[in-house]
């Protein structure tokens, strides 16, 4: 069953086997915390969320880890720390599509972990991922697409697939 409270913007929602959420909400009407109660022997979560000026999370918090998301003027997602130190970091091209995506390290001096590059053709469909395994390997894999958008092949270190469809797609 879902209560809600709105004048204390409030909703209770009870599982049917006794677990209780209780999401609260801030004066606009998104939601700043949550609560689930599980019932005896377990422990409660609590989970507590920030936003930016355009509605954007940057904080999440459960009170024993968090993680923070920085956005650009246009709401995309350029940096995420998490728990455990770790950075993402994801520049983007001029149509708004992810060109590049950076995984860093915790340390001190942070180095870079993973490195991903994505080529787009000039339609718009994903022609190249670029994945660094390791300082000398990379995984690539290419694909191309029909004149209806379908996948038609996807190709990766010399294994390929190939689809082909019939006039009714």
């Amino acid at each position: 069953t879902t209560s809600f409270d709105l004048p204390n913007r409030r909703i209770v929602t009870t599982k049917p086997g006794g677990a209780v959420t209780t999401i609260e909400l801030d004066s606009l009407g998104r939601t700043n915390r949550t609560h689930l109660e599980t019932g005896p022997g377990s422990s409660d979560i609590e989970t507590h969320l920030g936003y930016d000026l355009d509605d954007n999370i940057v904080f999440e918090s459960d009170g024993l880890t968090a993680s923070a998301t920085a956005f650009d003027a246009h709401g995309r997602a350029i940096a995420t720390k998490y728990a455990d130190g770790t950075v993402t970091t994801t520049d983007y091209d001029e149509w708004a599509r992810a060109k590049s995506v950076e995984d860093l390290s915790a340390d001190p001096t942070p180095q870079v972990a993973g490195e991903t590059s994505y080529d787009f053709t000039d339609a718009g469909t994903l022609k190249t991922v670029r994945t660094k395994v390791d300082s000398t390997t990379e995984r690539r894999t290419d694909f191309a697409w029909d004149g209806g958008g379908r996948t038609t092949s996807t190709a990766t270190a010399g294994r390929a697939t190939k689809s082909t469809f019939d006039p009714a797609g």
